[in-house]
């Protein structure tokens, strides 16, 4: 493969920044933002965001549900826009099944 695609290398190239902004407005370059000196800049501190995590541990439970089963769980989070996890979690507490109000999180995947 050749080396030589057509373009200068930068190594040859003397100009002052003045001439090189110059240049790139005459060609209709937008302009370039320069960085400033870091004692002029003030950072404000951004309060950090309120995750929820569950009080418990969490333990993984494997089912073997028909097939079925499993695509109503999907199509109904889906729907709900939320995870299969999540309808399963409303299903179980309005069955009887204690279950905090911390530990119903709708979409775990958005606390990460």
């Amino acid at each position: 493969m050749s080396s030589a695609r057509g373009f200068k290398p930068l190594a040859s190239i003397s100009a002052s920044e003045a001439d090189l902004d110059a240049f790139a407005a005459r060609k209709g370059v937008p302009a370039l933002s320069h960085a400033e000196k870091a004692s002029s800049m003030t950072v404000q501190a951004q309060a950090p965001l309120s995750i929820v995590k569950p009080t418990q541990v969490i333990r993984r439970v494997t089912l073997d549900l028909p097939e079925y089963v499993v695509d109503q769980l999907h199509d109904r989070a889906r729907i709900a826009r939320c995870t299969t996890r999540h309808v399963i979690m409303i299903a179980l507490k309005a069955t009887g099944v204690t279950i905090n109000d911390d530990d119903m999180i709708s979409d775990g995947r958005r606390l990460r």
